[in-house]
This record gives structure tokens, sequence and C-alpha cells, in this order.
């Protein structure tokens, strides 16, 4: 394949220019001599090289080619436009217990600074240091917030509302299920929050269901150090 000078400035990561034709040779030696030292330092587009690998042996796999890039970037769209629309109904958090703290590693929600609890009239989480994470699921505005406790355990509290009045939810269902035991607590909200306690490291979901009607899930993935 014809060798091509593509732009690289050192320090920035690539983008999916850049990698599609290290890929396929396209670039000149320099250049690829540049990208795989960058690469050597950056987990980030070492991910999205082996993504990239991955979903080239896909369409091979298909039978399908048209000219890179363009085929393996509608494709990679569509998987991204997958993505968001998959989660515009879920929210994942993962956390982990370092030295009995417990620390936040990834959310796909909007963290909340200040924990609001004291303007609650109820609730079971009284620890200012509690971590607040909120998210719109699909016409409602729906916040988790958890603690750790010094048994290792994670208190988590959910509060829903009306996205457009901000009016409390009551009588929505919540369903906690343990991925590898399919152990399944619920709950019912009052005044628009409900609580579980005591829940130990492991993978879960808690599915909210209004009248029989699913609004959203939450994946909760708690580690130990």
């Amino acid at each position: 394949m014809k060798e091509t000078n593509v732009s690289f400035k050192r320090g920035k990561c690539l983008d999916e220019i850049l990698i599609s034709r290290y890929v396929h040779q396209l670039c000149s030696s320099k250049e690829r001599q540049d990208i795989e030292s960058h690469l050597a330092k950056c987990p980030s587009c070492r991910k999205e090289l082996v993504n990239l690998a991955k979903l080239e042996k896909e369409i091979q796999n298909e039978g399908e080619w048209e000219p890179l890039p363009d085929r393996l970037f509608k494709k990679g769209m569509k998987i991204i436009k997958d993505m968001k629309e998959h989660n515009k109904g879920s929210l994942e958090i993962c956390l982990r217990f370092v030295h009995d703290t417990l620390n936040l590693l990834r959310h796909t929600g909007n963290l909340i600074p200040q924990p609001v609890l004291a303007v609650r009239s109820e609730t079971c989480l009284k620890d200012a240091s509690a971590k607040t994470i909120a998210k719109e699921f699909n016409g409602y505005h729906v916040e988790a917030e958890i603690k750790g406790n010094k048994d290792r355990t994670l208190d988590l509290e959910i509060l829903i509302k009306r996205s457009r009045d901000q009016t409390s939810l009551s009588q929505v269902d919540f369903i906690l299920k343990d991925k590898k035991t399919q152990r399944t607590l619920e709950t019912l909200t009052r005044d628009g929050s409900a609580c579980f306690e005591g829940i130990q490291p492991g993978v879960y979901y808690v599915e909210l269901v209004h009248r029989n009607s699913p609004i959203g899930k939450i994946s909760i993935e708690l580690e130990e150090e």
C-alpha cells in the first residue's frame, strides 16, 4: 500500500482516521514510529486500536467490504449510536473499597458535589460524605446516593422525580438483583425515595418499574481492593 503523510502532534491522542491509516500501513515510516511511541504510553489509544482491529475482523467475517475508512466508520458510528440509545435508560456505577474508603471509579451520570440529603423529610443515609450521581431516565430525574460502611458494605438510596415538574414519584418498584446469585430484593418508593442497606461487594442491577412499566436500570459494581 502507498504510504501517506498524516498530521500527528506529539502529546495528543490519535483520531479515528489516523488509527485507521496506521492499521492499514498508510503512514510514513516516521509517522508510524511516532504513533507507536504514543501508543506505548497511552492506554486510551491502545484500546481504540484494539477496538478497530476487532471491528475490521467482524466486517471481514460478514463477507462485506467497501473502501476503508468509510465502511469502517459507518459501522463504528452505528455502534456508538446504539450505545447512546441504550444508555438513555441506564446508569452505570463502579466503586471500589481501598483501605476502608469507598472510591468512585466510573459512572455514566452526573456527579453532584453536595448531597441533598438534608432537605428530605426521611432518608436512610445521614453521612455527608455520601456520593450522589444523577441521570435523566426517559422523562424522570433519578439520583443514586451511595455510602460505604465500616464493614465494607454499601448503602444505596434512590430518589426519583418527574423531570418536567420535579415532583417526587411514589409507588415506584425498585428491584435489586445480584448478578451472580440471582438473589432479588424489592422495595417501593416512599415520598419518591427508597433505600437498600448492607449491599455486599459484587455486581447488581436495580430495575425501576412504575405501574408495570419499566423506567430504567441502574448497574452497581462494588469491588474490594
